[in-house]
Protein backbone atom coordinates (compact mmCIF):
# COMPACT_ATOMS: atom_id res chain seq x y z
CA UNK A 1 0.00 0.00 0.00
CA UNK A 2 1.47 3.25 -1.02
CA UNK A 3 2.66 5.75 1.74
CA UNK A 4 1.88 9.71 2.13
CA UNK A 5 5.96 9.44 1.21
CA UNK A 6 5.41 7.47 -1.99
CA UNK A 7 2.38 9.51 -3.23
CA UNK A 8 4.47 13.08 -2.82
CA UNK A 9 7.58 11.27 -4.47
CA UNK A 10 5.45 10.71 -7.28
CA UNK A 11 3.46 13.81 -7.54
CA UNK A 12 7.30 15.79 -7.46
CA UNK A 13 8.29 13.03 -10.16
CA UNK A 14 5.50 13.43 -12.48
CA UNK A 15 5.60 17.61 -12.06
CA UNK A 16 9.27 17.22 -12.85
CA UNK A 17 8.96 15.15 -16.34
CA UNK A 18 11.16 12.59 -15.05
CA UNK A 19 8.71 10.02 -15.49
CA UNK A 20 4.97 9.45 -16.72
CA UNK A 21 1.56 9.22 -14.74
CA UNK A 22 1.31 5.97 -16.15
CA UNK A 23 4.81 4.55 -14.94
CA UNK A 24 3.88 5.75 -11.95
CA UNK A 25 0.79 3.66 -11.86
CA UNK A 26 2.58 0.85 -12.94
CA UNK A 27 4.87 1.17 -10.55
CA UNK A 28 2.32 1.27 -7.79
CA UNK A 29 1.23 -1.84 -9.18
CA UNK A 30 4.26 -3.54 -8.72
CA UNK A 31 4.79 -2.23 -5.81
CA UNK A 32 1.51 -3.54 -4.31
CA UNK A 33 2.70 -7.05 -5.87
CA UNK A 34 6.49 -7.40 -4.41
CA UNK A 35 4.08 -6.37 -0.96
CA UNK A 36 2.14 -9.81 -1.47
CA UNK A 37 5.23 -11.82 -2.11
CA UNK A 38 6.72 -10.44 1.21
CA UNK A 39 9.16 -8.32 -0.85
CA UNK A 40 8.26 -4.67 0.67
CA UNK A 41 9.40 -1.93 -1.69
CA UNK A 42 9.42 1.80 -1.94
CA UNK A 43 8.51 3.71 -5.11
CA UNK A 44 11.80 4.94 -5.84
CA UNK A 45 13.29 1.87 -5.46
CA UNK A 46 10.82 0.01 -7.77
CA UNK A 47 10.99 3.33 -10.59
CA UNK A 48 14.57 2.45 -10.46
CA UNK A 49 14.51 -0.82 -10.66
CA UNK A 50 12.20 -0.86 -14.36
CA UNK A 51 14.55 1.89 -15.15
CA UNK A 52 11.89 4.43 -15.52
CA UNK A 53 14.05 6.63 -13.28
CA UNK A 54 17.87 7.11 -12.81
CA UNK A 55 19.41 6.78 -9.49
CA UNK A 56 20.85 10.55 -9.85
CA UNK A 57 17.04 11.36 -10.32
CA UNK A 58 15.39 8.81 -7.84
CA UNK A 59 17.79 10.97 -5.11
CA UNK A 60 17.10 14.65 -6.23
CA UNK A 61 12.88 14.02 -5.75
CA UNK A 62 13.94 11.96 -2.36
CA UNK A 63 15.67 15.00 -1.21
CA UNK A 64 12.90 17.42 -2.27
CA UNK A 65 9.98 15.11 -0.55
CA UNK A 66 12.07 14.92 2.44
CA UNK A 67 13.04 18.64 2.32
CA UNK A 68 9.24 19.23 1.76
CA UNK A 69 7.67 17.60 4.74
CA UNK A 70 10.70 18.99 6.97
CA UNK A 71 9.57 22.42 5.79
CA UNK A 72 6.08 21.86 6.62
CA UNK A 73 7.01 21.08 10.38
CA UNK A 74 9.52 23.72 11.12
CA UNK A 75 7.26 26.52 9.83
CA UNK A 76 4.18 25.32 11.86
CA UNK A 77 7.00 24.74 14.98
CA UNK A 78 7.80 28.51 13.98
CA UNK A 79 4.12 29.81 13.97
CA UNK A 80 3.93 28.37 17.32
CA UNK A 81 6.93 30.22 18.77
CA UNK A 82 6.05 33.32 16.90
CA UNK A 83 2.43 32.73 18.73
CA UNK A 84 4.09 32.32 21.59
CA UNK A 85 6.05 35.45 21.71
CA UNK A 86 9.18 33.14 22.14
CA UNK A 87 10.60 34.49 18.41
CA UNK A 88 9.79 37.51 16.09
CA UNK A 89 8.31 37.01 12.20
CA UNK A 90 11.76 38.58 11.00
CA UNK A 91 14.10 35.97 13.39
CA UNK A 92 11.96 33.15 12.24
CA UNK A 93 12.19 34.23 8.41
CA UNK A 94 15.79 34.54 8.94
CA UNK A 95 15.86 31.34 10.54
CA UNK A 96 14.03 28.88 7.79
CA UNK A 97 15.98 31.35 4.54
CA UNK A 98 18.97 29.99 6.48
CA UNK A 99 17.48 26.19 6.11
CA UNK A 100 16.67 26.71 2.47
CA UNK A 101 20.13 28.40 1.57
CA UNK A 102 21.98 25.24 2.58
CA UNK A 103 19.64 22.88 1.23
CA UNK A 104 19.70 24.83 -2.11
CA UNK A 105 23.69 24.16 -1.56
CA UNK A 106 22.92 20.58 -1.46
CA UNK A 107 24.60 19.89 1.83
CA UNK A 108 22.83 18.67 5.30
CA UNK A 109 20.15 20.89 6.74
CA UNK A 110 19.95 21.76 9.91
CA UNK A 111 16.28 21.92 11.49
CA UNK A 112 14.78 25.04 12.90
CA UNK A 113 15.19 23.95 16.03
CA UNK A 114 18.68 23.70 15.87
CA UNK A 115 19.04 26.90 14.33
CA UNK A 116 16.98 28.32 17.35
CA UNK A 117 19.00 26.57 19.60
CA UNK A 118 22.45 27.77 17.77
CA UNK A 119 21.46 31.48 18.48
CA UNK A 120 20.33 31.20 21.77
CA UNK A 121 16.98 32.26 20.94
CA UNK A 122 15.20 29.56 22.73
CA UNK A 123 16.50 27.25 25.58
CA UNK A 124 15.51 23.63 25.76
CA UNK A 125 13.24 23.95 28.00
CA UNK A 126 11.60 26.65 26.04
CA UNK A 127 12.05 24.17 22.79
CA UNK A 128 9.80 21.19 24.57
CA UNK A 129 7.26 23.56 25.85
CA UNK A 130 7.11 24.26 21.81
CA UNK A 131 7.20 20.99 21.33
CA UNK A 132 4.03 20.04 23.29
CA UNK A 133 2.12 23.32 22.11
CA UNK A 134 2.59 22.19 18.10
CA UNK A 135 1.21 18.86 19.33
CA UNK A 136 -1.61 20.06 20.48
CA UNK A 137 -1.95 22.20 17.59
CA UNK A 138 -1.61 19.04 14.86
CA UNK A 139 -4.49 17.45 17.46
CA UNK A 140 -6.88 20.69 16.89
CA UNK A 141 -5.99 21.08 13.41
CA UNK A 142 -6.37 16.82 12.58
CA UNK A 143 -10.28 17.06 14.73
CA UNK A 144 -11.32 20.01 12.86
CA UNK A 145 -10.38 18.63 9.48
CA UNK A 146 -12.17 15.27 10.94
CA UNK A 147 -15.30 17.41 11.81
CA UNK A 148 -15.37 19.34 8.67
CA UNK A 149 -15.16 16.26 5.69
CA UNK A 150 -17.94 15.35 4.08
CA UNK A 151 -19.29 12.11 4.26
CA UNK A 152 -18.25 9.38 1.41
CA UNK A 153 -21.54 9.43 -0.07
CA UNK A 154 -21.98 13.17 0.19
CA UNK A 155 -18.69 13.76 -1.13
CA UNK A 156 -19.47 11.64 -4.23
CA UNK A 157 -23.14 13.04 -5.19
CA UNK A 158 -23.21 16.42 -6.22
CA UNK A 159 -25.80 18.81 -3.98
CA UNK A 160 -29.32 19.36 -5.25
CA UNK A 161 -29.65 21.86 -8.19
CA UNK A 162 -25.71 21.94 -8.70
CA UNK A 163 -24.50 21.84 -12.20
CA UNK A 164 -21.98 18.71 -12.87
CA UNK A 165 -18.49 19.86 -12.78
CA UNK A 166 -16.75 20.02 -15.89
CA UNK A 167 -14.86 16.61 -16.99
CA UNK A 168 -11.21 17.14 -17.77
CA UNK A 169 -10.76 17.46 -21.71
CA UNK A 170 -11.59 19.56 -24.65
CA UNK A 171 -15.24 20.46 -23.69
CA UNK A 172 -14.30 21.66 -19.98
CA UNK A 173 -11.16 23.64 -21.43
CA UNK A 174 -12.77 26.08 -22.89
CA UNK A 175 -11.31 29.39 -21.83
CA UNK A 176 -13.89 32.30 -20.79
CA UNK A 177 -13.42 35.52 -22.82
CA UNK A 178 -10.45 37.31 -22.48
CA UNK A 179 -12.14 40.60 -21.93
CA UNK A 180 -15.46 40.96 -20.77
CA UNK A 181 -17.89 43.67 -21.88
CA UNK A 182 -17.06 46.45 -19.82
CA UNK A 183 -20.74 47.48 -18.94
CA UNK A 184 -21.26 44.05 -17.20
CA UNK A 185 -17.59 43.98 -15.30
CA UNK A 186 -18.79 47.23 -13.74
CA UNK A 187 -21.82 45.48 -12.57
CA UNK A 188 -20.27 42.75 -11.42
CA UNK A 189 -17.61 44.25 -9.49
CA UNK A 190 -19.86 46.72 -7.78
CA UNK A 191 -20.98 43.50 -5.74
CA UNK A 192 -17.47 43.37 -4.13
CA UNK A 193 -16.58 43.27 -0.85
CA UNK A 194 -13.14 42.60 0.88
CA UNK A 195 -13.26 39.62 3.60
CA UNK A 196 -10.81 40.50 6.49
CA UNK A 197 -8.22 37.93 6.76
CA UNK A 198 -9.28 37.55 10.23
CA UNK A 199 -12.29 35.62 8.68
CA UNK A 200 -10.47 32.55 6.82
CA UNK A 201 -9.65 29.51 8.72
CA UNK A 202 -6.64 29.54 11.09
CA UNK A 203 -3.61 27.89 10.21
CA UNK A 204 -4.25 29.28 6.33
CA UNK A 205 -1.61 31.56 6.21
CA UNK A 206 -1.45 34.49 4.43
CA UNK A 207 1.90 34.26 2.61
CA UNK A 208 3.81 31.86 1.22
CA UNK A 209 7.54 32.83 0.22
CA UNK A 210 10.70 30.99 -0.92
CA UNK A 211 13.64 32.72 -2.38
CA UNK A 212 12.89 33.03 -6.29
CA UNK A 213 8.86 33.59 -5.95
CA UNK A 214 6.52 34.21 -3.05
CA UNK A 215 2.35 34.67 -3.18
CA UNK A 216 0.46 36.76 -1.18
CA UNK A 217 -3.15 35.91 -0.67
CA UNK A 218 -6.06 38.21 -0.71
CA UNK A 219 -9.94 37.49 0.13
CA UNK A 220 -12.77 38.96 -1.46
CA UNK A 221 -16.51 38.35 -0.94
CA UNK A 222 -18.49 38.01 -4.45
CA UNK A 223 -22.22 39.13 -3.29
CA UNK A 224 -25.07 38.53 -5.68
CA UNK A 225 -27.70 41.04 -7.07
CA UNK A 226 -30.15 38.14 -6.40
CA UNK A 227 -31.05 37.18 -3.31
CA UNK A 228 -31.16 33.51 -4.41
CA UNK A 229 -27.23 33.27 -5.05
CA UNK A 230 -25.27 32.52 -2.33
CA UNK A 231 -22.63 34.95 -1.58
CA UNK A 232 -18.90 33.30 -2.32
CA UNK A 233 -15.39 34.07 -1.21
CA UNK A 234 -12.43 34.69 -3.98
CA UNK A 235 -9.17 33.94 -2.75
CA UNK A 236 -6.26 35.94 -5.14
CA UNK A 237 -3.01 35.31 -5.29
CA UNK A 238 -0.28 37.77 -5.86
CA UNK A 239 2.84 36.06 -7.52
CA UNK A 240 5.78 37.28 -7.57
CA UNK A 241 9.03 35.95 -9.09
CA UNK A 242 9.90 32.74 -10.49
CA UNK A 243 7.52 29.65 -10.67
CA UNK A 244 10.15 26.61 -11.48
CA UNK A 245 11.48 23.42 -10.82
CA UNK A 246 12.60 24.85 -6.96
CA UNK A 247 9.92 26.77 -6.09
CA UNK A 248 6.47 25.08 -7.52
CA UNK A 249 6.43 22.48 -4.81
CA UNK A 250 6.20 25.33 -2.13
CA UNK A 251 3.43 26.86 -4.02
CA UNK A 252 1.18 23.12 -5.22
CA UNK A 253 1.80 22.82 -1.17
CA UNK A 254 0.40 25.88 -0.46
CA UNK A 255 -2.72 26.04 -3.16
CA UNK A 256 -3.83 22.71 -1.49
CA UNK A 257 -3.65 24.38 1.86
CA UNK A 258 -6.01 26.68 0.36
CA UNK A 259 -8.05 24.08 -1.11
CA UNK A 260 -8.33 22.01 2.10
CA UNK A 261 -9.53 25.15 3.83
CA UNK A 262 -12.69 25.24 1.77
CA UNK A 263 -11.81 27.77 -0.79
CA UNK A 264 -12.56 26.56 -4.19
CA UNK A 265 -12.46 29.62 -6.48
CA UNK A 266 -9.33 31.38 -6.73
CA UNK A 267 -7.44 34.26 -8.72
CA UNK A 268 -3.30 34.15 -9.69
CA UNK A 269 -2.53 37.78 -10.42
CA UNK A 270 0.06 37.40 -12.53
CA UNK A 271 1.45 40.52 -12.75
CA UNK A 272 4.78 40.12 -11.15
CA UNK A 273 5.43 36.22 -12.27
CA UNK A 274 8.52 36.92 -14.35
CA UNK A 275 9.12 33.41 -15.37
CA UNK A 276 6.85 30.11 -15.76
CA UNK A 277 8.16 27.11 -16.22
CA UNK A 278 7.16 23.95 -17.61
CA UNK A 279 6.68 22.20 -14.31
CA UNK A 280 4.47 25.42 -13.20
CA UNK A 281 2.37 24.96 -16.20
CA UNK A 282 1.84 21.35 -15.04
CA UNK A 283 0.85 22.32 -10.97
CA UNK A 284 -1.66 25.05 -12.64
CA UNK A 285 -3.11 22.87 -15.12
CA UNK A 286 -3.72 19.73 -12.30
CA UNK A 287 -4.88 22.44 -9.70
CA UNK A 288 -7.51 23.65 -12.36
CA UNK A 289 -8.99 20.33 -12.58
CA UNK A 290 -8.58 19.59 -9.28
CA UNK A 291 -10.83 22.62 -8.34
CA UNK A 292 -13.63 22.36 -10.62
CA UNK A 293 -14.49 18.97 -9.60
CA UNK A 294 -15.15 20.89 -6.78
CA UNK A 295 -17.51 23.00 -8.62
CA UNK A 296 -14.71 25.84 -8.61
CA UNK A 297 -12.53 27.13 -10.97
CA UNK A 298 -8.42 28.94 -11.24
CA UNK A 299 -8.39 32.06 -13.81
CA UNK A 300 -4.88 33.53 -14.32
CA UNK A 301 -4.89 37.44 -14.77
CA UNK A 302 -2.70 40.06 -16.13
CA UNK A 303 -0.46 37.32 -17.46
CA UNK A 304 2.78 38.69 -19.18
CA UNK A 305 2.96 38.52 -23.14
CA UNK A 306 6.22 36.21 -22.89
CA UNK A 307 4.46 33.87 -20.26
CA UNK A 308 1.29 33.70 -22.39
CA UNK A 309 3.27 32.29 -25.40
CA UNK A 310 4.10 29.90 -23.23
CA UNK A 311 0.69 29.26 -21.46
CA UNK A 312 -0.66 28.89 -24.95
CA UNK A 313 1.33 26.65 -25.99
CA UNK A 314 1.24 24.14 -23.37
CA UNK A 315 -1.81 24.52 -21.23
CA UNK A 316 -4.11 26.82 -23.14
CA UNK A 317 -6.93 23.98 -23.28
CA UNK A 318 -6.72 23.76 -19.69
CA UNK A 319 -6.14 27.56 -17.92
CA UNK A 320 -8.46 30.80 -18.40
CA UNK A 321 -6.80 33.84 -19.19
CA UNK A 322 -8.10 37.47 -17.93
CA UNK A 323 -6.86 40.55 -18.84
CA UNK A 324 -8.19 42.08 -15.64
CA UNK A 325 -8.70 41.33 -12.06
CA UNK A 326 -11.68 42.63 -11.69
CA UNK A 327 -13.39 40.68 -14.55
CA UNK A 328 -12.14 37.25 -13.25
CA UNK A 329 -13.57 37.67 -9.95
CA UNK A 330 -16.79 38.91 -11.05
CA UNK A 331 -16.68 35.71 -13.23
CA UNK A 332 -17.20 33.94 -10.31
CA UNK A 333 -21.15 35.00 -9.54
CA UNK A 334 -23.02 32.37 -11.42
CA UNK A 335 -20.32 29.64 -11.22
Amino acid sequence: MATPADLLFARLAVLNRFVTQDRVDEGFRLMDGAAALGLPMTLPEVLVKRQYLTPDQAEAVVRLRDYLQVRKEDVQLGQVAVAARRVSEAQLADCLSLQESVFKRKKPYPRLAEILLERRLIDGEGLQKLHLEQERLRAVLAARERATAPPAEAAATPPSGASPSPAPGRAAARKAPAKPPARAARKEVSALVPVPFAELPPGLEPEVKVTGFSALLRAVRLTAASPGIAPKTVIVLDADGALDGYTFPFFEQYLQEILEAGFAHLVINCRRLSYLSSAGIGVLIGFAKEVRERHGDLRLVEVQDRLTQVIELVGSEVLRLYDAENAAIASFRYL
